[in-house]
């Protein structure tokens, strides 16, 4: 989160939405398959946000729980210092510059 507020903050006015979301804890070989989530419910929020079904022009930096409910991020993602540090690494790990960065 801390990644998809920074870049709402640069993209902000620019015709571009920034979301995160969590798909749940669904079956995979990470969970050994064991996880109570369906892979189904997984999809739902992914559907929703890629054909449109839910218009979030004005909702950028907005985080979505599984089934297609809004979440509460942690505050600590609200920290402006903490932002431009994550990006900082990112952009240092991959030699790319986010949208907006000096």
């Amino acid at each position: 989160m801390c990644l998809v507020n920074a870049a709402a903050k640069r993209l902000q006015g620019k015709g571009t939405s920034v979301v995160a979301m969590h798909p749940g804890y669904v079956p995979t070989k990470l969970t050994k398959f064991e996880a109570p989530d369906k892979m189904e419910d997984g999809l739902e929020t992914y559907v929703m946000l890629a054909e449109g079904e839910y218009d979030v022009s004005g909702e950028t930096g907005r985080y979505f729980d599984p089934k297609k409910q809004k979440g509460e991020p942690l505050p600590a993602t609200e920290d402006v210092g903490l932002q431009e540090a994550v990006v900082k690494a990112l952009e240092d790990f991959t030699g790319l510059k986010l949208p907006g960065s000096a």
